[in-house]
């Protein structure tokens, strides 16, 4: 499960269209806050230059964290980190 983000992604001055962003095989970290009874997700994901970079078993060109805070824990997490990536990239494919 990935995303193709389909608008203008700026990577070092460089306009890239189509990155493949995904959490692949990247940690998804679950906390519980005794005090404030709430769950912190920590996603990593990581964005590749486009699917065939991604395919070719090429490095990501950037990541980005994300901690979501939530007083129930999602019935699958995997879901719910793309359905939060979407909310970032609004314009996107699914892959």
């Amino acid at each position: 499960m990935a995303i193709l983000n389909n608008d203008v992604y700026n990577y070092n001055g460089i306009e890239l269209v189509n990155t493949y962003i995904c959490v692949s095989s990247n940690v998804i970290r679950l906390y519980y806050d005794k005090n404030t009874l709430m769950y912190y997700i920590d996603i990593e994901y990581s964005i590749y230059g486009s699917i065939s970079t991604r395919e070719n078993g090429y490095s990501p060109i950037s990541g980005i964290l994300k901690r979501y805070i939530v007083d129930t824990l999602p019935s699958d997490i995997y879901n719910y980190a793309y359905d939060e990536l979407k909310k970032i990239y609004t314009n996107y494919t699914d892959c």
